[in-house]
């Protein structure tokens, strides 16, 4: 049964050594930092995965009381186990990273939004600026996009590796817009007129 492949009945199309070794190979690579090749990446996995989740058990229910089949056994667990710790981990990877690459808020990307403040911040001749400037309304419309995106997105990823790099950058990049036009008002991070002020701050950047 360990040896036989899908062409002999079996549910692991090369056998089990074969199939044991491409998933090992598979977990080793980890998941890929493109978020198209990870999407195919955790597929393929799954795939393999499911499979080998099926032959154990039809395995276990044929050979389980037999004591040559234990070492076959451990061997599946083992990888099936592996399997649960790196893919439930790289599944909150992807999702970290669809995260960053979402632009049903910040519709231009975080890194543009980021840059946007910087830039708008780097040209003010004073380091306050006026209530009055066009750049102190786009200013306050930006900081309340990137108020919400890193509230949310701490929320859900705090405690992910890779995320606290993030994280930082957005908060030094609202201390300096804070420095110069204040804090937000307290609804800032509300839903209330988000929209209007997503569409107010693209608008503003686009005609900048």
């Amino acid at each position: 049964a360990r040896v036989a492949r899908r062409a002999d009945g079996s549910l692991l199309e090369y056998g089990f050594d074969n199939h044991v070794r491409t998933l090992k190979e598979k977990l080793d690579q980890g998941l890929p930092p493109k978020a198209d090749v990870a999407s195919q990446w955790l597929a393929d996995v799954s795939k393999l995965n499911s499979a080998l989740v099926q032959w154990t058990e039809t395995f276990r229910s044929t050979y389980g009381e037999d004591e040559e089949a234990q070492a076959t056994l451990q061997e599946a667990e083992t990888i099936l186990r592996r399997y649960s710790k790196v893919v439930g981990g790289a599944r909150i990877t992807q999702e970290l990273q669809t995260a960053l690459a979402d632009r049903a808020l910040l519709s231009n990307g975080l890194d543009w939004h980021l840059q946007k403040v910087t830039d708008t911040l780097a040209r003010q001749k004073s380091t306050k600026v006026s209530p009055q400037s066009s750049d102190y309304v786009l200013l306050q419309q930006q900081q309340s996009l990137l108020i919400r995106f890193v509230e949310d997105f701490k929320a859900r990823f705090a405690y992910v590796d890779g995320a606290q790099a993030t994280i930082e950058k957005v908060h030094n990049v609202l201390k300096k817009c804070q420095d110069a036009i204040g804090a937000p008002p307290p609804s800032a991070s509300s839903s209330s007129g988000d929209n209007n002020n997503n569409n107010a701050a693209e608008g503003g950047a686009a005609a900048s």
